[in-house]
This record gives structure tokens, C-alpha cells and sequence, in this order.
């Protein structure tokens, strides 16, 4: 059996002041010299992949050898226990237990006036921070004080503390419903991929979307189910390819937050990731004024945790990324590039899976819009490398559309014949034949297998056809990689690269852009739309 890595991926995850106050921790547990845990600790944080045989080589003879077992798992709960002791207090939840703890020592000294007050106080935050479950405990406690009381209006105390129990208990009942309904709605979003779904799929989306609690937003009775509220509608109109209503149902919730100072300090990271998803809806709009002032209000939050920090990260590379597809600033992309491969490198860990490989579509679009396809293949093969995820199966299906693309750019047309044979195959598992893979896999074949150019030309020109047909049917947003595929087969119509090509549609949109006076949404079939950002934060 391999041995557990859980204490190695625990050590990985550590800044340099955490583990820095660990050193500092750990000393108080042995003054001797060799103290085994720092020991430990210094040697498993070198491992960039662990490897207890190595560990046990290392230490042979030594008396940490012996209880190495136990030593791991001290140095473990020894992490964990730093790691508490420095998040005391800088929380509403480690507050809140703070509070609690402090209420059971008064009450277990007799001293109940002054629990009674550490109560009030747990209370007050309990409220403002919508921890309904909590403040119902606490108001238990509150009532098994006062039956020892000698108080004149004890009845009407009773009262007012049975009537805010339910009021508690109601809002989490109301709370627990939009969280069902935001897991359901996202499960639709990244199980499935965004483009036509069959009637079951459709189905599951409508019956979510037409629950009584998503009619109107008073039905949510508190700011975290609000919050789940406005998720959830803009979800549905993700999956729709409803932008307008997307666009709109993320603004509300951001003047949600706006509404509520309290809850942006407290949770500035969820803020974050709802600015985020806003600065996506407004890419997908045009609304390219709004960008700027978005972008500044996300880099001014602070991040209360280090995966919130890496995953924030992760998705402003994202919309630098999305930034330099759509005004083709390709220099630019290719510095972020650099920047993205060295950060990757050091926080892939950190970051999730649907992250990563958004992440690297995004970096292999930029590269096939460039037209360097060595760079595009080396990108795609990452990608693909991602089998162990269900996350983004629309990615995944197009890269595999993309690789015969590439490759018939490579020269490699002897390989065409097996990969097209591979693609069939691994789409036809996965039901995902649809009219765009079964085109592009058709005229691809008869591509390879032609010799003359004018033969070739008329092929591309037939799948262009079908494809803008498709691109024109589509009832719930843009498919996935159709554009770029669409921008490919016109470079190779009109004899000139595909970056040339797509330099040349973003001038002739500028150009339009200039000459409207209002922000409509113009001909998204003259704008790559690379994957998309939104990603739902718990």
C-alpha cells in the first residue's frame, strides 16, 4: 500500500510565516537539540513529491526512524494546531467559538451575569453574520439560564427567545433550500457542456429554475440566501446563453454586497469571486468601459485564506488572458504566459482542476490564434494529460477537435486517419457527437485524403458552411470552440494566417464599435469567445 501524502500535502500548503511561526511553535514541544518534529518538518518540506522510503533511509539508525509513525502523526496535529491558534479571532466563525468557550467557563464558575453578557455579545455577531444555527444555540443557552432566574417577566422573556428560535431556524430551513438548489444548478453547469442539451437535461435545468423560492428575491429571508439567489438565476442564464440576464442577475449581486459593508469584511474573498464572475458577464456584453473599475475593486479586497488568494489569482490571469484575446494583444498574452507557466508550476496544487484546465484552454487558444501550433500542441497535451477530472468535459471534447486541427497544420497528416479514428471513438463514449464534431471529423478526413489544393479548398469551404449553419441553430449559446474553428477554416479560405485574419476582424469590430453610440451587443460571430470564467463560490 503507498503510503499516505497527506501530511507533505499539509506542509505544501504553508506561506512562509506560517511555517516560519511553526519552527517557533514546535520548539516549546523539545528544548533538546535534534528536536524530531523540526527534524521531520525540515526534511518532508524539501520533497517536492513525497517519498516516505527516502524519509526512512534518511533517518535510519536514528531514534525518529523507530517512532516515525508517531512522529508523523505529532507533527501533523501539531501543524494543525499552530494553524488554529494563529486563525483565532481573525473570523466570524473562530469568534463565535471564541464566545462560546468563554460562556462555558463563566457558567461553569457560576459567574451567569456576566455569561449572560458574553451571550448578547455572540448573539449581536451571530445576527449580523447570518449564522442561524449558531444563534439558535446560543439563545438555548440564554433560556436555560433564565428558568434559574427570579425574574418578574419571565413569560414574556420565554416569549421573545421562542419566537427568535424559530425566526433562526426558518431562515436556515430557507438557507439550506437555495444551497440544494445552487448544488443542482451547478452540478448541470460543469457535468454537461454548454451547448444544445438533450430534453432530460433541459428538464432538470427548467424544474431548478422554476422552484417556487427562485420566483422572487424576497423569498430568500436572509443576505447568504440572497446571496445563493442570485447565483443560482445567473447560473440558469449561463446555461440559457441568456448574457443579458446573466449580466444583470450578477450586478444585483453585487449591489448586494455593496448593500452590506459588514459581510464584505468579513468574506472578502466571496465578494471577490462575485466581482469576478460580473467582470466575465461584461466581457460576454461588450461592456468593456466597466472592466477597468472591476478589476481595480477586486485587487483592492484583501484575502482572508491562502486557497481563496490562489484561486482569485488564478482567475484574474484568466481575464488578463481574455483581455489580450479580445483586443489581440498578443505580446502582451505571451508575457502572461511566462508569468502563468512559473506560477502554475508552484501553486498547480492550490488551485482546482476546472481552474487549471479553463486555464490552459485559454493559454492554447492564445497560441492557435497566433498561429504557433508547436506552442498550441504543447498546451493542448496538457490538457489532455487532465484525464482523472469530470470537470469542463467541453474543454476536454474540443481539445481533442483542436489536436486534428494542429496537427494538420504540423504536416502531420499520416497521423490524421488514427487520431480522427481516436476522436470518433472517445466522443462517441462520452455521447458527444453532435453536428459540430461529426462535421469537423467528416471534411477533416477527406481533407487528409486529398491531394490536390483546390479539392481541399472546396472541403474547407463545405464544413465552413455547415458549421455557420450550426453556429446559427444554436438555442443556448455559443458552442465551444466553433468560432476558432470558423476563424481556422476562413484563414485557410482566404490564403493568409490566422492571426492575420483575426487582427483584421478586430479592427473592422473597433471599427463598428466606434460608430455606435449605445453598448448592444454586437455580431458575436466576429468575436472568439474563449472558455469561460464563472465558477461558483461556496
Amino acid at each position: 500500500m503507498k503510503p499516505r501524502d497527506d501530511l507533505h500535502r499539509l506542509i505544501q500548503t504553508l506561506s512562509k510565516s506560517e511555517k516560519r511561526s511553526f519552527k517557533l511553535f514546535a520548539e516549546r514541544y523539545s528544548k533538546k537539540e535534534g528536536n524530531n518534529y523540526l527534524k521531520l518538518f525540515a526534511a518532508i518540506e524539501k520533497q517536492k513529491e513525497y517519498d516516505e522510503g527516502k524519509l526512512l533511509r534518511k533517518f535510519d539508525g536514528d531514534a525518529l526512524a523507530r517512532n516515525f509513525a508517531s512522529t508523523k502523526y505529532q507533527l501533523s496535529n501539531l501543524i494543525i494546531k499552530n494553524l488554529c491558534t494563529q486563525q483565532a479571532g481573525k473570523s466570524v466563525d473562530s469568534e463565535l467559538r471564541e464566545q462560546q468557550e468563554c460562556i462555558d467557563v463563566l457558567t461553569a464558575r457560576g459567574l451567569t451575569d456576566l455569561a449572560r453578557r458574553s451571550i448578547d455579545k455572540a448573539r449581536q455577531l451571530a445576527e449580523r453574520y447570518d449564522k442561524h444555527l449558531v444563534l439558535h444555540e446560543l439563545l438555548a443557552r440564554e433560556l436555560t439560564m433564565m428558568l434559574s432566574w427570579q425574574t418578574s417577566n419571565i413569560e414574556q422573556e420565554i416569549e421573545r427567545i421562542s419566537r427568535s428560535q424559530q425566526s433562526a431556524m426558518t431562515k436556515l430551513s430557507n438557507e439550506a433550500a437555495y444551497e440544494q438548489l445552487l448544488a443542482k444548478i451547478t452540478a448541470l453547469q460543469k457535468i454537461y457542456p454548454r451547448r444544445d442539451r438533450n430534453a432530460e437535461h433541459q428538464s432538470s435545468l427548467d424544474n431548478i429554475l422554476l422552484h417556487p423560492l427562485l420566483q422572487h428575491e424576497n423569498r430568500a429571508l436572509s443576505f447568504k440566501a440572497k446571496d445563493y439567489f442570485y447565483r443560482i438565476k445567473a447560473l440558469g442564464s449561463i446555461i440559457n446563453g441568456d448574457r443579458v440576464g446573466e449580466y444583470h442577475f450578477h450586478k444585483q449581486l453585487i449591489e448586494l454586497w455593496d448593500s452590506n459593508q459588514a459581510m464584505t469584511q468579513a468574506f472578502p474573498d466571496r465578494k471577490k469571486i462575485a466581482l469576478i464572475n460580473f467582470l466575465n458577464s461584461c466581457f460576454n456584453l461588450e461592456r468593456f468601459n466597466e472592466i477597468e473599475p472591476i478589476l481595480q475593486r477586486i485587487r483592492s479586497l484583501p484575502s482572508n485564506s491562502l486557497r481563496d488568494e490562489h484561486k482569485t489569482a488564478g482567475r484574474l490571469y484568466f481575464i488578463d488572458l481574455l483581455y489580450c484575446l479580445h483586443y489581440g494583444l498578443f505580446q502582451r498574452g505571451l508575457n502572461l504566459v511566462a508569468e502563468i507557466e512559473a506560477y502554475l508550476q508552484q501553486h498547480s496544487n492550490k488551485l482546482p482542476s476546472s481552474g487549471i484546465i479553463t486555464l490552459h484552454f485559454n493559454v492554447t487558444i492564445l497560441w492557435f490564434l497566433q498561429g504557433d501550433y508547436s506552442q498550441t500542441l504543447a498546451w493542448l497535451e496538457k490538457i489532455l494529460a487532465l484525464t482523472q477530472t469530470e470537470l469542463r468535459k467541453d474543454i476536454q471534447e474540443f481539445a481533442r477537435i483542436l489536436l486534428l486541427i494542429v496537427h494538420w497544420e504540423l504536416g502531420n497528416s499520416d497521423l490524421l486517419d488514427s487520431l480522427i479514428r481516436s476522436a470518433y471513438r472517445y466522443l462517441h463514449r462520452r455521447d458527444q457527437l453532435d453536428g459540430f464534431e461529426r462535421n469537423v471529423l467528416f471534411y477533416l478526413h477527406k481533407v487528409s485524403n486529398s491531394r490536390a489544393e483546390d479539392e481541399r479548398k472546396r472541403h474547407f469551404a463545405a464544413l465552413k458552411h455547415e458549421l455557420e449553419q450550426i453556429d446559427r441553430s444554436a438555442t443556448t449559446g455559443k458552442i465551444l470552440g466553433l468560432t476558432e474553428v470558423l476563424f481556422w477554416l476562413e484563414s485557410k479560405l482566404q490564403d493568409c494566417s490566422i492571426s492575420e485574419l483575426y487582427m483584421q476582424k478586430i479592427a473592422e469590430r473597433e471599427e463598428r464599435s466606434s460608430e455606435q453610440t449605445d453598448n448592444s451587443e454586437s455580431d458575436s460571430a466576429e468575436v472568439c469567445h474563449p472558455a469561460a470564467l464563472n465558477e461558483n463560490h461556496s
